[in-house]
């Protein structure tokens, strides 16, 4: 495409399919020729006005600007949008992140494997160590025990849990902690660590899982993988997006 405003079309073009809804229409305007590349004239006021026009030996004229003909061509448009999933819809996203989010995958499986400490998504596994495994396993376990009934959990953040209900899991965290081999027995990590959570080190756990499963699984994987935050400071909670049927748990 060569042209700013040929190039600048086809992304508007490109934009209104992919965040256009299914009513939306796409026109190509049509204007007179004489009326087109002039650049006194972008549309015709309310109130006709005599502009200068210029003829096909470029001699000037006068003309009003009622007699212009501005007429609608429809354009085959086809919206994308009710494809994409709401997650990227919030803001504006760039056409890759997009364009990926409709190649449709089956649905593979989130294997959380205690016993190995690892976890298993697309044919691929990830080591863990055993502290963020360990709290990683907790969402899992949320997300995979919650018992709302509907079709799909994908948007749903029922389960979610905020900071003070993830620390009042610290028996359960301490107890799958322990059953994940070459880990230290918790009387040795007293006050610290997995088995003394507390918010600061709760949001350094969360991140370095974030960044273990952005090196396994790669970037496009964490929307639904990693643990995701929702709500306002103050009132935000934390869970997994992937569905629960999709998440195995190996103890």
């Amino acid at each position: 495409i060569a042209g700013g405003r040929k190039t600048m079309s086809a992304c508007l073009m490109l934009a209104a399919q992919l965040y256009g809804r299914h009513q939306d229409r796409v026109y190509h305007v049509l204007v007179s020729s004489e009326f087109e590349s002039n650049r006194d004239f972008y549309y015709p006021p309310q109130k006709s006005v005599p502009i200068e026009l210029r003829d096909k030996d470029g001699q000037p004229y006068i003309k009003e600007t009622k007699y212009a003909m501005i007429n609608l061509v429809p354009i085959p448009f086809v919206s994308i949008r009710d494809q994409i999933s709401q997650d990227l819809l919030h803001e504006p996203r760039d056409p890759a992140t997009l364009m990926l989010s409709l190649v449709k995958e089956r649905p593979y499986t989130l294997t959380v494997d205690i016993t190995s400490s690892k976890l298993v998504y697309k044919n691929l596994e990830i080591d863990m160590m055993p502290a963020r495994l360990a709290l990683y396993a907790l969402f899992a376990m949320q997300k995979k025990d919650c018992k709302k009934e509907q079709t799909t959990c994908r948007d749903c953040t029922d389960c979610f849990l905020d900071i003070q209900q993830v620390l009042s899991q610290q028996g359960q965290i301490t107890e799958l902690y322990t059953k994940i081999p070459r880990t230290r027995e918790p009387s040795e990590m007293k006050g610290y660590g997995i088995v003394s959570l507390d918010p600061e080190n709760f949001n350094s756990y969360k991140a370095k899982i974030r960044k273990d499963l952005e090196r396994g699984f790669g970037l496009y994987a964490l929307p639904e993988l990693a643990i995701e935050s929702v709500g306002k400071k103050g009132g935000t909670r934390y869970g997994l997006k992937i569905e629960r049927e999709r998440i195995r748990i190996i103890l």
